[in-house]
């Protein structure tokens, strides 16, 4: 079974195309366990502006890379996500079998 990941990502702060002919985006800074990260390569990720709302993008994750935390930094434990977008990411529903309280901003690898 193919992991997945709601994420609250408003605005599509953080999300940016790095390559527009191989459909290539990546967000950043999630805070992530390594577990989590390491399970997260290969499947899927929805980008949510609040968990009420259906994704509006999302892909297949291509790699997840730690960033490297500064000395006055605490980016420890945060990676970014690179994905290919896909269609089928777009419209999906927060997944009620994650996190889904009040403060959740991700739903967990599910």
């Amino acid at each position: 079974m193919t992991s997945k990941i709601h994420l609250i990502c408003r605005d599509q702060l953080g999300l940016k195309c790095i390559d527009n002919k191989a459909n290539l985006h990546s967000s950043e800074a999630w805070r992530l366990s390594a577990g989590e990260a390491e399970a997260l390569i290969g499947g899927i990720v929805h980008f949510h502006q609040t968990k009420a709302s259906p994704s509006y993008f999302g892909g297949v994750i291509q790699s997840v890379d730690p960033i490297s935390p500064t000395p006055n930094d605490d980016e420890k434990g945060r990676y970014v996500l690179t994905l290919r977008a896909t269609k089928e990411a777009k419209g999906v529903p927060w997944d009620k079998n994650g996190r889904s309280h009040g403060m959740a901003w991700s739903s967990g690898v599910i």
